[in-house]
């Protein structure tokens, strides 16, 4: 499920890009989980009783990480556009 930026609320952020895509500029308050990491060892990442919000570059990778984290029971929103829909604020 698609969020736009103004709607993300209480959710957690992750941002699934590479360590140094994060360090180069990130959502504020965003934590930064790989992608593999995070596909690979969801348990040890999550809470099925928490809201995520995932992002990457442009949403393509989130959008795909998180219709599957959904599949295994996770409340997790893709952010529409990605890291670049917050440079364009």
């Amino acid at each position: 499920m698609n969020i736009q930026l103004n709607n993300i609320g209480d959710k957690i952020i992750i941002d699934i890009r590479s360590e140094s895509q994060y360090l180069s500029g990130h959502i504020p308050g965003s934590i930064n989980i790989v992608e593999n990491k995070l596909l690979l060892m969801p348990e040890q990442y999550l809470d099925k009783d928490k809201k995520y919000v995932i992002y990457c570059d442009h949403g393509y990778r989130s959008y795909k990480v998180s219709n599957y984290l959904v599949s295994k029971g996770y409340n997790v929103y893709t952010l529409d556009g990605g890291y670049q829909s917050y440079l364009q604020m």
